[in-house]
């Protein structure tokens, strides 16, 4: 059974479990001891997540709820998957000194959380998301003041006061997938485009424009095979394929996901074993 090892978000681990689920995928990701899958979003993500599962421990327990679903922990034995995928879905880095956030997890969860304490500044808190959006650090600091005037308590102080976002440079994006390979000699290894959102008609929308150009040159360069998933939406349609935020999978439109993606890796990886 081949093991998939992802370096991404939910549209390519989602599909992924699916396979797990239904028996055609071991899951490296389990096979280390992680109860769920660890995402990697931008290019400084999968570098941190390649220390993780490398057991080198780069975030501690406090923060890693900001980085990572499931409980903290170290791999129980090395990760040596039969496939690995790799998608860079952002080029903006959250970052809390060297560790790296996930920017979903803060900008939905724990804003879903400030918003939701007695007498937290609306404003500020949207202004917050947006700088942190944004890469604009004068305007973040603008409104983290009025943010923690109303903050509970220590753990997520830090958080909202030391979060930073920065623009990853085009160069990274090829430097982490040549990483990835590096750190996983010899095992085939795949790219898949990410796109961002997609409006009515199945129009992929990429932003910013210049990440997926630069995915197609890098994998045009290290002559990796590329995955578009927008060609399933333009197939089925956007109302079966996308779930209401019309970026993600459709929970009842996975095992189709699933489908192409197992199709997609056997082009270049054939029928391994290793998990």
């Amino acid at each position: 059974m081949l093991g998939l090892l992802a370096f991404a978000g939910c549209t390519i681990n989602d599909p992924i479990q699916e396979l797990v689920r239904q028996g055609r995928a071991a899951d490296p990701f389990g096979a280390a001891g992680f109860a769920e899958p660890l995402f990697a979003l931008s290019p400084g993500g999968v570098a941190q997540l390649l220390d993780v599962l490398a057991g080198r421990d780069p975030v501690p327990h406090a923060l890693w709820p900001y980085c990572y679903a499931g409980a903290w922990g170290v791999p129980k034995a090395g990760v040596r998957p039969g496939a690995i995928l790799v998608e860079i879905s952002t080029l903006t880095e959250y970052r809390l000194g060297e560790i790296v956030l996930n920017a979903n997890i803060v900008s939905d969860e724990l804003s879903a959380r400030i918003a939701a304490w007695p007498g937290v500044d609306a404003k500020a808190l949207r202004a917050w998301k947006n700088a942190l959006g944004k890469c604009r650090d004068d305007l973040r600091r603008e409104a983290v003041e009025a943010i923690l005037a109303a903050c509970p308590g220590d753990e997520e102080r830090e958080v909202i006061a030391g979060v930073r976002t920065t623009p990853a440079p085009l160069a990274a994006i090829e430097q982490s997938v040549a990483h990835v390979r590096d750190a996983f000699a010899g095992v085939p290894l795949g790219l898949s485009l990410h796109r961002y959102q997609y409006m009515s008609g199945a129009r992929a929308i990429d932003w910013p424009p210049e990440l997926n150009r630069e995915v197609r040159a890098a994998a045009t360069r290290l002559d990796l095979p590329l995955f578009d998933g927008a060609a399933l939406v333009a197939r089925h349609g956007n109302e079966a394929a996308l779930a209401p935020d019309a970026k993600s999978w459709a929970k009842g439109f996975l095992p189709v996901v699933a489908d192409a993606l197992d199709a997609f890796v056997r082009t270049f990886a054939g029928s391994g074993h290793a998990a």
